[in-house]
């Protein structure tokens, strides 16, 4: 199971998404219960905006066996939030955060998130925190220069 896990990981890194797919489930099926594998595969699909109800069942069995694991309390966000269930999103992504308060990632999903809800204050302070953390996350520089210009151009 675990040789199929780290194939998986990179064969993704190489942008062989299909392939570490195929090999994530080999990994599920050899031992259900590896939770990493569990959340890499549901946060796949997230990331992709597909299969969202299974990828949703697959983090959540993630955070069964291991239930304060902030990267899989960020994949349920954000899959919630894939799903239209933001304030589920906002939830999930707060614990995570009061977990560890140091993944820019993290405070982009809750930036985006607060943002689809309006609170475009909240917004732009989750982004900057992420900006903070990683400098070089250029589509979170874009979301927040947009949200600026929005915020100058609208009283």
């Amino acid at each position: 199971a675990q040789a199929h896990f780290y194939l998986a990981a990179q064969l993704d890194r190489l942008g062989r998404r299909t392939d570490a797919q195929q090999h994530l489930r080999q990994t599920i099926t050899l031992d259900e219960n590896t939770p990493d594998a569990l959340n890499y595969l549901g946060y796949m699909d997230a990331e992709d905006g597909v299969n969202l109800r299974e990828a949703k069942a697959l983090i959540e069995r993630a955070l069964a066996l291991d239930p304060d694991n902030c990267a899989y309390l960020d994949s349920l966000g954000w899959v919630s939030y894939r799903l239209g269930q933001v304030q589920d999103a906002i939830r999930h992504l707060e614990r995570a955060i009061s977990l560890v308060d140091d993944d820019p990632t993290v405070f982009d999903h809750i930036g985006q998130a607060y943002f689809t809800l309006g609170d475009l204050e909240r917004a732009q302070q989750a982004w900057q925190k992420a900006l903070e953390l990683d400098p070089g996350l250029q589509d979170v520089t874009r979301r927040l220069e947009q949200l600026m210009n929005r915020q100058v151009t609208v009283p």
